[in-house]
């Protein structure tokens, strides 16, 4: 009985034994199928890595193709800042309406605003009908404008120079912004300069 119980033992101590070296031998992997597998996870790697390259670079050509055609559309689309500004090159002026009851009158006050620089020019129509309500009743005159080319800067001493030379108690002033051609708005601001010779 000793020797039988001895003989089991044994054989259940071999069989531990073999599925012990089976299972280091599992662990225990070949050196050279380890490198194998080692060498086809870096390819794979390397693949992923490569197609996410690829796909980066088609959606900065994508990006790009956007931001041109944006731009495209905005350059015919939105208006263009103006290369200069036409107050630059063309000075602001007016053309200041005043109407007197003579043509001597209208003569006077021309040359008066001429000869103060308040005006550049000065054209004298007439005679023209005004019809107007003046205290209470309709009135017919007969009467001549003048229209006085001015810079817009000089407006106000224009005015002031217009009542305190005008025989009427309540004149007509009337001031309209124009534009013209560069070179006459230009001769209008340098002729009313104060300070011209």
């Amino acid at each position: 009985d000793d020797y039988l119980d001895k003989a089991s033992a044994l054989d259940q101590l071999s069989s531990k034994q073999a599925e012990g070296v089976k299972t280091i031998q599992a662990n225990q992997r070949d050196p050279a199928q380890q490198r194998q597998e080692a060498q086809a996870t870096l390819h794979d790697l390397t693949d992923t890595r490569k197609d996410l390259g690829d796909k980066q670079h088609n959606v900065q050509g994508k990006l790009a193709d956007a931001q041109n055609a944006a731009n495209s559309l905005t350059s015919r689309h939105l208006p263009q800042p103006p290369h200069a500004d036409p107050r630059a090159t063309r000075p602001p002026a007016l053309v200041v309406v005043t109407t007197v009851d003579t043509p001597d009158r209208a003569e006077t006050l021309a040359a008066g605003a001429i000869e103060a620089r308040l005006a550049a020019c000065v054209q004298i129509v007439g005679p023209v009908t005004s019809v107007y309500r003046w205290q209470g009743a309709v009135e017919n005159a007969r009467e001549w404008q003048l229209h006085l080319k001015t810079a817009e800067r000089r407006y106000p001493a224009l005015e002031e120079w217009l009542l305190s030379h005008h025989d009427y108690d309540t004149p007509e002033i009337l001031a309209t912004p124009v534009t013209g051609s560069p070179a006459y708005l230009r001769w209008i601001a340098e002729e009313t300069a104060p300070d011209a010779g």
